[in-house]
């Protein structure tokens, strides 16, 4: 039996993971038409990842959104995970075409479903350590078959890890208002609300909080918003987040802002800031 002292001592973290895919197979019906135009969908994925325990079954550790119709989606929903030091931790992520009519009907994306339902696009199996150990913790790899063979008609994936440092708590409070956006409506005052992201390791954006839409005014004030600070930086209080301002009709941002959360330690007053088309504070 393993003492308290031996518990005490594996060291672990969690890691956050980003996914996303390129090249994945349509299993959808596309029609060609006249004037290299097409009709149809796409494949709609979905990835879920398992991780074998001691006893060697899989069990679900978490699961992306589904992206409709992409066939290189980066999805924007990570999974978390604890890594432990020094124990070879399997993991499999699989990514399968989900049914439109069985992912309203079972909301695929927070129950389990049977796989029998959906297409199989691939799937990849490696180690968290593999992942960590890979340069800039990021691992790319090609998708495999039914059959086990990796082969370029099924994509490939790539995995980010980030590690979630418990160093930093608290919640981030925030206020935000606008004056003068500019609106894309043909009539009216436009429909507003704001994107928050982060930076990640890799440089690219990830959202991480989306507020409500205001509508039917260049002056929206939106709702008091209290959100975990870890989720908006991962614990590093140097980490730059964007704050993007959109038009709900046209979802074309009216400008975008950038600032740190580097000196604050548990709340992020946003001083008062110009976007391309009125002002944001």
């Amino acid at each position: 039996m393993t003492s308290i002292e031996e518990i005490d001592a594996i060291k672990s973290t969690k890691l956050k993971l980003s996914i996303e895919c390129r090249g994945l197979a349509n299993k959808d019906r596309i029609f060609p038409l006249p004037g290299n135009m097409q009709l149809g969908s796409r494949s709609d994925p979905c990835c879920i990842a398992h991780i074998r325990t001691s006893n060697g079954k899989w069990f679900e550790v978490g699961r992306t959104e589904v992206v409709r119709n992409n066939l290189n989606p980066r999805f924007q929903k990570t999974i978390d995970v604890d890594f432990i030091f020094e124990i070879n931790q399997e993991i499999r992520f699989v990514l399968y075409d989900i049914d439109d009519d069985l992912s309203t009907k079972w909301n695929v994306e927070l129950k389990p479903f049977n796989m029998h339902d959906h297409d199989l696009l691939g799937f990849v199996q490696t180690t968290l350590g593999d992942i960590v150990g890979s340069r800039n913790c990021q691992m790319a790899s090609a998708l495999m078959g039914k059959k086990g063979k990796k082969e370029k008609a099924y994509g490939t994936i790539t995995i980010l890890a980030e590690e979630i440092s418990y160093g930093v708590s608290g919640v981030l409070s925030l206020q935000a208002e606008a004056s003068g956006l500019l609106t894309k409506d043909w009539f009216g005052k436009g429909d507003h609300y704001l994107v928050f992201k982060r930076r990640r390791a890799d440089n690219k954006l990830e959202t991480v909080h989306r507020t409500e839409v205001v509508r039917a005014t260049a002056d929206p004030r939106w709702q008091a918003m209290e959100v975990p600070l870890g989720q908006f930086n991962l614990g590093d209080l140097d980490s730059e987040i964007v704050v993007e301002v959109w038009d709900w009709n046209l979802t074309l941002f009216g400008g975008n802002i950038d600032t740190y959360l580097g000196e604050v330690p548990s709340f992020c007053p946003f001083p008062a800031l110009r976007v391309s088309s009125g002002s944001l504070s």
